[in-house]
């Protein structure tokens, strides 16, 4: 669904790569369980902003969108910018990491 966006857009393969271009699937919890599989911590998770943490547990920020990196003036990823692709959801079009 991301390739089909980007493709759609005008973006090549290697600028996708370049930037490091993605998506974030819909699933509610995909980046949490991926992330904590791989050895991050939840408290981690959600002092970066990729995930909110409240009573009921976990829940990725961005899901559905594709992503963007914002990267420092050095190339490190600062934060993340996503676009939601869906017209059905009612939410922000675009939403970026705290």
């Amino acid at each position: 669904m991301g390739k089909t966006y980007f493709h759609s857009r005008g973006f090549t393969e290697s600028t996708i790569k370049h930037f490091a271009l993605g998506y974030a699937l819909e699933d509610k919890q995909a980046l949490s369980k991926a992330a904590k599989k791989a050895g991050y911590n939840e408290e981690f998770l959600a002092q970066s902003g990729l995930v909110i943490k409240n009573e009921r547990g976990t829940i990725d920020r961005f899901r559905a969108r594709v992503m963007f990196p914002i990267r420092s003036m050095a190339g490190r990823v600062q934060g993340f910018g996503g676009r939601i692709l869906s017209k059905n959801i009612k939410t922000a079009k675009y939403l970026n990491s705290p």
